[in-house]
């Protein structure tokens, strides 16, 4: 019933507005050890519609999971007034500037392979309000798998090339037996350019049973090489309950117009368990990419409900990505 919904949702919203259309397709191939491989290939088509006012878009995602072949990817509302934003429907919604150690997204899984990668919509309720003294308060309420009425808050300023942000959060979420918990985080944030970007997390986490405060320090910056770009980042947490810690690392650079090389490291603080990712990008034009990487994981626990069996695992992956 809900794809049949989210079909006719398309068709009612295509005739209702002028809309642009857009599309993404993406193949996957994962070889991985002990001689096993698998195939995934995923389908976005969506059109948007842009007034001085508002803004509308939905969106369908197809795969070949015969459970879930097709769903809604986006559909929601945005409407503007002097001073507020308010969207409603099924809409993105990331916040926080960390990459990997990022405690202000609660909104979404980390995505080790691409921490900026789009995120799944989130059935939700967003209301923006912008102050006259360069400031921002924001609210979100958001259904996940655990419960329907989670909520969020923000507050957000701005100093010179400084970003501060107070974030609030109350939400269930499911432990590794698939329990709900319910959990209460608090999350200050720094954000700015100090001659390289930077940014800071401190992190309070309370759930039923167990409170975690973490520190989240890290920093980018680019390099200009005769022509070619190198981008390079480093991001670390220290949580203090279990006086440990881990560090991100990723460079990229570009080669060319159409290759782009690029490596991250993910490893805690007694190189006990380590995630390694290796690639490059070939833009074949302005509409397809091919991506080759390799990923390694040793003794993989990691954070964030990132879990392996065996003790060393990796894949090769190869993936084609196209935009129209």
């Amino acid at each position: 019933m809900k794809k049949l919904f989210a079909f006719i949702f398309l068709i009612v919203f295509s005739e209702v507005f002028s809309l642009d259309y857009f599309g993404e397709v993406e193949g996957t191939q994962r070889f991985k050890s002990y001689n096993s491989s698998y195939g995934s290939i995923e389908l976005i088509l969506g059109a948007e519609h842009q007034e001085d006012n508002f803004y509308s878009q939905v969106s369908l995602k197809a795969t070949d999971d015969p459970e879930e072949y097709l769903e809604l990817y986006r559909g929601y509302l945005e409407l503007y007034g002097d001073y507020t934003t308010f969207s409603a429907g099924r809409q993105m919604i990331v916040w926080g500037s960390a990459y990997i150690f990022n405690g202000a997204d609660v909104f979404n899984e980390v995505d080790l392979e691409n921490p900026r990668s789009d995120k799944d919509g989130l059935d939700s309720l967003r209301l923006k309000y912008n102050l006259q003294n360069m400031s921002r308060l924001e609210g979100v309420v958001f259904k996940n798998s655990s419960r329907d009425n989670n909520i969020g808050a923000r507050y957000t300023f701005l100093v010179d090339n400084y970003e501060f942000m107070a974030n609030y959060f109350h939400y269930d979420k499911k432990n590794p037996l698939g329990e709900a918990v319910k959990n209460e985080d608090v999350v200050l944030e720094l954000k700015g350019d100090a001659g390289i970007g930077i940014w800071s997390q401190l992190i309070h986490k309370e759930s039923e049973g167990s409170d975690q405060n973490a520190v989240v320090l890290g920093g980018d910056y680019s390099f200009d090489l005769s022509g070619t770009l190198l981008y390079t980042l480093a991001e670390t947490i220290y949580i203090k309950e279990e006086d440990t810690g881990a560090i991100y690392l990723r460079y990229n650079y570009v080669v060319s117009e159409d290759i782009e090389v690029f490596q991250s490291l993910l490893v805690d603080g007694e190189i006990s368990y380590l995630y390694l990712r290796s690639g490059l990008t070939y833009k074949l034009n302005d509409y397809f990419n091919i991506q080759v990487s390799y990923n390694y994981y040793n003794n993989f626990r990691g954070l964030y409900q990132y879990s392996y069996n065996e003790e060393l695992d990796s894949e090769l992956v190869f993936e084609i990505q196209g935009f129209f």
